[in-house]
């Protein structure tokens, strides 16, 4: 007889779609890991941007210069 039996058939296809199953939930994580990190080095740059707001803010506060503005 040879071939594969529609057993085989089905199991080998069942697999493969649980393994892609698998593959989009895994490309699911990348993407919220990437978007993720994303906003936190957003977050950073918003964090770096605000304390040098801050440090701006006590230089002309403090400067003999700043009575000039």
């Amino acid at each position: 007889m040879g071939g594969v039996s529609w057993l085989e058939n089905w199991v080998l296809g069942f697999g493969a779609e649980i393994k892609g199953i698998f593959a989009s939930y895994s490309a699911i994580l990348l993407a919220w890991a990437e978007i993720k990190g994303i906003f936190a080095s957003h977050s950073v740059i918003l964090l770096a941007w605000a304390e040098m707001k801050g440090i701006f803010a006590l230089y002309f506060a403090f400067s003999p210069e700043a009575s000039a503005f």
